[in-house]
């Protein structure tokens, strides 16, 4: 996909009257992130990850009943399981409103990464990946796991013996990690999206 500066200023204004002000700077955080990791694992692909970032969380802000309501358009059940955890209804309804007003960026690379940004997913791509990883590490971020993470991270890419695609698999690891203790910890579902996740990068850990 080839995607202009042009195009992706005007994606940020339509975003930016979407989005609360503090939203809207999450999400200027995560182009930051993605272009800087893209540009190490990634280069030719930098610009379809800045539209995923800038669209990552564009029904963020709806309503229980708006998520809903747009699921139930689309003929789309939610498990029992899902129901029980509302901070994950937008990465199932961002996708749907891609394709529905950004068609022209809604490519498979962008759309899956945009659903699983947040629980993550089975033998995720390094495009997915980086989204995921970006969005906990944004630098306005300011939570001792998020931060720990993120110096882990740049740290290790700037390392002769360790791959850029081992330093962001370690760091997306220590994401879901410390993510799925979390919730454990205050006794919340734990996605099983995540658990899958998280055993598919320690199958591929253990393969390279």
């Amino acid at each position: 996909m080839t995607v202009s500066m042009s195009m992706l200023e005007r994606l940020r204004d339509v975003v930016r009257g979407r989005l609360s002000e503090a939203r809207f700077a999450h999400t200027l955080g995560v182009e930051r992130a993605v272009v800087r990791l893209g540009r190490v694992l990634l280069p030719d692909a930098v610009e379809e990850l800045r539209v995923a970032a800038l669209l990552h969380d564009i029904t963020k802000e709806y309503s229980e009943q708006e998520h809903m309501a747009l699921l139930r358009k689309h003929s789309i059940e939610l498990s029992e399981q899902d129901r029980r955890m509302p901070a994950l209804l937008h990465s199932c309804t961002a996708p749907l409103v891609i394709e529905r007003d950004f068609p022209e960026v809604a490519t498979p690379a962008v759309l899956s990464a945009v659903a699983c940004h947040t629980a993550g997913k089975a033998d995720m791509s390094v495009f997915d990946k980086i989204l995921y990883i970006s969005d906990y590490i944004e630098d306005g971020r300011t939570y001792s796991a998020c931060v720990q993470v993120r110096t882990l991270l740049f740290e290790a890419l700037e390392q002769a013996d360790v791959s850029p695609q081992e330093a962001l698999n370690a760091a997306v690891l220590r994401a879901l990690d410390n993510t799925i203790i979390s919730l454990v910890n205050r006794s919340s579902i734990v996605s099983e999206q995540a658990i899958l996740a998280r055993n598919a990068l320690l199958v591929e850990n253990f393969r390279g």
